[in-house]
């Protein structure tokens, strides 16, 4: 395992993401205890991805936005024993993170890893299932990618909400409303490699302008893509590793229990 900032000939990003604990790690939601089904990702993490150098975790952390929640997710993950970076999702509570977080490095919204810079976006809007990017979130994002470091030669971007439509007739109106200045933004900076993204519960791909956009499965339960009506997926829960090398070039692969 090494640090932030160390380089490597490659480094392991591991993505977890709507993960939906709650105050009660013994509480039940759509038929499974969530912090049970962490724990068992966690475990396989530690026997398919060892050596990871990073963590990401894309919104939804917490169900009901609870302290305990978020203190709950960080026990977790402790046995992985590598640097952390959140941002929210619609679902989470902003003012109980940043508590929880207190003076660590969790909620930065950057992270040096091998030859790339990783920028974690706010896309959630107060009170909403949609997401928005503020233009100060925006800016600040086009800032940082303007202004990366002479050494750093590829970036990547996390957010919560999905920047492509969902398949789900339903999830189509909850992904990011705003995304047409998202990739304006993108659009402008060729260091960009991929996105990583949660909110609609299942591993997708999808690729534009050479940036591939990647959803990954939820630590928990999963919706059921192409559905007209919200509904659930039989598929198992997962999480994401990504291989990034100093050349910029990087391998995805999701795991399942």
């Amino acid at each position: 395992m090494i640090g932030c900032g160390v380089e490597l000939s490659e480094a392991v990003l591991l993505h977890f993401t709507d993960t939906h604990l709650l105050e009660d790690s013994s509480g039940v939601l759509r038929g499974v205890n969530t912090f049970s089904s962490l724990n068992r990702i966690v475990e396989l993490a530690k026997s398919t991805s060892f050596n990871s150098d990073a963590i990401v975790i894309t919104g939804d952390i917490a169900e009901d936005g609870s302290t305990e929640a978020y203190k709950s997710l960080l026990r977790s993950l402790s046995s992985l024993e590598a640097p952390i970076r959140w941002v929210p999702g619609n679902h989470d509570n902003p003012a109980a993170m940043k508590a929880v977080a207190g003076k660590t490095e969790l909620s930065k919204k950057s992270l040096s890893l091998n030859n790339w810079q990783i920028f974690l976006v706010d896309s959630t809007l107060n009170g909403c299932a949609h997401g928005d990017i503020s233009r100060s979130e925006l800016s600040w994002l086009d800032s940082c990618l303007s202004s990366t470091s002479d050494d750093i030669e590829n970036t990547a971007v996390c957010l919560h909400h999905n920047p492509h439509e969902a398949d789900a007739i339903w999830a189509k109106t909850i992904g990011l409303q705003n995304y047409a200045d998202f990739f304006e933004v993108l659009d402008r900076h060729d260091s960009v490699r991929f996105v990583l993204h949660g909110h609609i519960h299942q591993e997708r791909r999808i690729v534009r302008n050479n940036v591939s956009y990647f959803c990954s499965p939820s630590t928990c339960f999963q919706f059921a893509p192409k559905s007209n009506s919200f509904a659930l997926d039989k598929v198992s829960p997962g999480y994401r590793s990504l291989t990034l090398r100093q050349d910029g070039s990087f391998n995805s692969e999701v795991h399942r229990l």
